[in-house]
């Protein structure tokens, strides 16, 4: 083929398996920077979860006080923190399975025919993005939402005063 079209100019002639072979060679790079920015974006994000989940509960630590001081034990306070993460947790997952169904969306059906000409199929993982982990129990509920109106609570609380080291229990209600 090619002295056929010499006389006609310099063109490159590929066979399909040359041009096929050239194409993922080209797309591997393109993903690897892509995988590279992605692991970026993750450390930023656990980052960001991470320091807004101590400011959280720094700025929370007068009302985690109260709860303790009503009868809340430590394991109850960290699971009600821990739930409190893990809400944020599903709605953040939620909020990403959305925004890059949309994406991708966009990506697919405008950009690749627009700039392209073409597109691929759509092929969505339903089961694999609705298999997140689910929490295991229902979180511990505070001792001040537990007991009934008007009926003391079974957790107490000693008390020592400084002078004479007298004990007093105080039962809160």
């Amino acid at each position: 083929m090619r002295p056929k079209i010499a006389p006609y100019g310099d063109y490159l002639i590929k066979s399909n398996q040359e041009l096929r072979e050239q194409v993922f060679r080209i797309f591997d790079q393109t993903f690897s920077v892509t995988y590279i920015l992605q692991t970026i974006g993750i450390i930023i994000c656990a980052l960001g979860i991470f320091l807004s989940l101590t400011i959280l509960v720094t700025e929370r630590r007068r009302e985690i006080s109260i709860l303790r001081a009503v009868g809340a034990s430590r394991g109850q306070i960290e699971a009600l923190v821990l739930w409190e993460a893990g809400i944020i947790g599903l709605l953040g997952s939620f909020l990403g399975i959305v925004a890059g169904l949309a994406l991708a969306w966009v990506l697919s059906f405008v950009i690749n025919v627009s700039f392209f000409g073409w597109t691929i199929s759509w092929a969505t993982p339903w089961r694999f993005l609705f298999g997140l982990p689910r929490p295991s129990s229902p979180p511990r509920s505070s001792p001040a939402m537990a007991r009934a109106p008007g009926r003391p609570s079974r957790h107490r609380r000693r008390r020592e005063d400084g002078i004479g080291r007298r004990t007093f229990w105080i039962g809160l209600r």
